[in-house]
């Protein structure tokens, strides 16, 4: 009996007819990681294999298909590859000729992120002008996770730092499919009400790229950069970085940054306004000191302690200067007298005396004008002076006195506040016509209103 055998060439022809046959061949969807890939040849013939084993398929891709691809291909890259299985019959071996190539898991993840990042940067989202984050903020809007350890972060530390700001929580679903639109709800609704709240913090704790991946969504990015209030964001980790990042006023490495960023400390504050306290206090008592050395040497200015000598002498000034204008005027009445008498002697005496009646006339109505117009002047500075000398009266200590006050000193200096006695003190009290010699016995102070 004979044995059934088959050739190689029919064996072959076998299998291709099976891979052609079987439709799941024809369209088949591959993950791996790439190997054996070589940069510069036309047609791209590299392997696939699996993470952490030693598997591999061929993979043939023509030109025209990788030309295609929006990424540079690069050994140990995971990718998906979708094409048809074939067999190769010269050499009996099957290959996976591909039409199409992507990026798989977390490399699908950050080139849709670069394409989103390309997008936005191109439309200008990314330049903006950074708003100020405010100093003493009222109300903080969070939008997080209502059951994370972010908002009770937050809470603990506003709380610890600056405890009358109110923290009001948007609660969002902050990873998974239905977190985008989720946080995309919470940031409209903070900047429908925008006017209530001073700062917007929006984070979430650490996680994976793909986790955090809702972060860099296109209408989540939108969302933030249109707030009109400063933005604080605190995602993942210091070493993640989302898009939502790049349009926030401030992008803290942890909730606990965030917070920080976000309000002021109360010890600084403290400190601050012991300080101003302080300062406020020492340039109060500065001026104080000064004026009170101002009015002390008023006191004991001349014209308070010897105001009717300084009145005296202004009269007597002011009587030698009517002295002194009388006797001008009469020694020029003298000069132009015998200027007269020579001329007369020259002419006719009675053209002379006609002359000299009518320059007599006008002599003596100018000097009557001089005259009143001295004493209305004269009478003028005299009714001012005497009014200065009221005032500085007014003003001196001894009026004062008079009026039935009485100061008191202490070793000469003037004691203006009982805060610089003490009983047994020994004073001097000054009276209108008398010094009295006196003892504390008892001090009791006045509260301030």
């Amino acid at each position: 009996m004979s044995e059934t055998y088959l050739t190689v060439g029919a064996l072959t022809d076998y299998l291709q007819y099976k891979f052609t046959a079987d439709p799941y061949l024809q369209e088949v969807t591959v993950e791996g990681e790439v190997t054996n890939f070589k940069i510069g040849t036309k047609h791209k013939y590299f392997k696939l294999k699996d993470e952490n084993e030693e598997k591999q398929i061929s993979i043939t891709m023509f030109s025209w298909q990788f030309n295609q691809v929006n990424f540079p291909v690069e050994n140990g890259m995971k990718v998906r590859i979708t094409g048809k299985i074939e067999l190769y019959a010269p050499n009996g071996t099957y290959s996976l000729v591909a039409k199409k190539m992507v990026l798989a898991g977390e490399g699908e993840l950050h080139q849709k992120f670069l394409e989103i990042q390309q997008k936005l940067q191109q439309e200008g989202i990314f330049q903006f002008q950074k708003k100020a984050i405010p100093l003493y903020p009222k109300k903080i809007a969070v939008v997080t996770s209502p059951t994370g350890a972010v908002i009770h972060d937050i809470i603990r530390v506003v709380n610890e730092r600056y405890p009358l700001a109110e923290i009001v929580l948007f609660p969002a679903v902050v990873q998974g499919q239905l977190a985008p639109a989720s946080i995309v709800q919470q940031l409209e609704a903070i900047q429908r009400n925008a006017e209530e709240y001073d700062v917007a913090i929006v984070g979430r704790g650490g996680g994976s790229y793909e986790e955090l991946f809702c972060f860099n969504d296109e209408a989540v990015v939108r969302a933030a950069s249109q707030l009109t209030l400063p933005l604080i964001t605190c995602v993942g980790h210091q070493v993640d970085l989302t898009l939502i990042d790049e349009v926030a006023d401030y992008s803290a490495s942890t909730p606990t940054a965030a917070a920080t960023k976000a309000t002021p400390d109360k010890i600084e504050l403290v400190q601050k306004l012991q300080y101003f306290r302080q300062l406020l206090q020492t340039n109060i008592e500065k001026v104080w000191l000064n004026k009170e050395q101002q009015l002390r040497r008023c006191a004991q200015s001349p014209v308070f302690k010897q105001s009717e000598q300084l009145y005296q002498m202004k009269e007597i000034q002011l009587e030698q200067l009517k002295v002194k204008l009388e006797q001008a005027i009469q020694q020029q009445y003298q000069q132009k007298w015998i200027a007269y008498q020579n001329v007369k002697a020259r002419l006719n005496d009675r053209v002379l005396e006609q002359q000299f009646t009518h320059n007599q006339t006008i002599f003596q109505h100018q000097k009557a004008q001089l005259l009143k117009a001295f004493e209305q002047d004269y009478t003028k500075k005299k009714e001012k002076l005497s009014f200065l000398k009221q005032q500085l009266s007014a003003l001196n200590p001894e009026a004062v006195l008079k009026r039935g006050y009485a100061y008191v000193t202490k070793e000469k200096e003037w004691i203006e506040s009982g805060e610089k006695l003490q009983v047994d003190d020994e004073i001097v009290i000054h009276l209108q016509d008398a010094t009295l010699l006196a003892t504390i016995t008892k001090k009791e102070m006045r509260e301030e209103d």
